[in-house]
């Protein structure tokens, strides 16, 4: 044992990386570590990644909290009144803190996650902090005394303030042992779903827990996560290398469905696809050199299908769902605005 960790000791830095990540992999696989997904232990701990997180987590939680109020005919001005409704975040990663925001304004608030994140000292301490103090400053009017509370838990996790669900929004018998109630009255996620293994179900999923009348507000980014430059290449695999490859890395590189597959989805599952705004686009010329080489199931799409790279979905929770509802949703998806 001596032996082998003074031969990694000599190792370069990037190899050893490469083989902690292997290991940590094999954890995974063989369920020695089935809570933890392979992205958490490399994240930034440095005092400017958490000054950028703690902005970030501040903008989307007021844009979930303003969407939502809108989206339910309530005040969003000059602060949106949640107040009395229950909001679950889908995947809401390192932190809480957009979840926050809602419950400042309001809300019952609840997590669900694959793989909720525990704990660390060298990030949370100085996270939940400043997050607490950036948000008193800017909105002084909103009640963050939940917030105030997670940054006093010195080694608490999420779920001393609010409740944290670990399931696979993916996986119909998890959910139905994690969360066996319906009714929340919305739902929101930013830049999770297309890490769901199979979007389908997970939309079903969504119906199921949101109550009729009720909300959904996702941001969905639609790249290849590994190569911002080429954002579109998996839309080229073979289907067997890509579920490999997906399975592999736990659904980092996105789930390859696009954006009118996706508004069809939710429309099929009981949603009312009421708007959906394009936030980026490919650029026309790479889409057109790389179709060629795409799969037959991608190269027949629109090409606006195509140049879409993150949109954002707003949905209303309207019945049982049915074939003309995912065609309303396909062409809303079609026919979204730039945002």
């Amino acid at each position: 044992m001596l032996l082998r960790r003074l031969y990694r000791a000599a190792l370069p830095l990037g190899v050893r990386r490469l083989l902690a990540e292997a290991r940590l992999r094999r954890l995974v696989r063989r369920g020695r570590l089935a809570h933890l997904h392979e992205h958490y232990p490399h994240y930034d701990v440095s005092a400017a990644q958490i000054e950028e997180d703690v902005e970030e987590a501040l903008i989307n939680g007021m844009g979930y909290a303003r969407d939502v109020a809108a989206l339910l005919g309530r005040a969003t001005s000059p602060w949106p009144n949640l107040a009395g409704l229950s909001v679950l975040e889908i995947g809401p990663g390192l932190t809480i803190g957009s979840l926050l925001v809602c419950a400042a304004a309001g809300a019952e608030t609840a997590a669900l996650d694959a793989f909720p994140v525990r704990w660390r000292r060298e990030y949370h301490a100085s996270f939940y902090p400043r997050f607490v103090e950036a948000a008193q400053r800017r909105w002084p009017e909103l009640n963050w005394s939940l917030a105030a509370r997670l940054a006093r838990a010195e080694g608490g996790d999420a779920d001393a303030v609010v409740r944290v669900i670990a399931a696979d929004l993916a996986c119909a018998s998890s959910m139905q042992e994690a969360v066996a109630e319906r009714g929340f009255d919305a739902i929101v996620s930013n830049a999770a779903l297309e890490h769901v293994s199979d979007m389908s179900q997970a939309a079903r999923q969504l119906a199921r827990l949101t109550r009729l009348g009720g909300v959904g507000v996702h941001l969905v980014d639609f790249r290849q996560h590994c190569d911002p430059d080429r954002p579109l290449e998996f839309l080229a695999m073979p289907d067997e290398r890509f579920d490999r490859l997906f399975a592999r890395r736990q659904g980092r590189e996105g789930n390859r469905v696009r954006a009118s597959e996706l508004a069809g989805m939710f429309a099929q599952a009981g949603f009312d696809v009421r708007r959906v705004d394009v936030l980026d686009r490919a650029d026309p010329h790479y889409v057109e050199r790389l179709r060629p080489k795409m799969q037959p199931r991608f190269a027949h799409l629109d090409i606006a299908d195509l140049l879409t790279l993150s949109a954002r979905f707003k949905l209303k929770r309207s019945g049982n769902g049915g074939p003309g509802e995912a065609a309303a949703g396909a062409g809303a998806a079609q026919g979204g605005r730039s945002g």
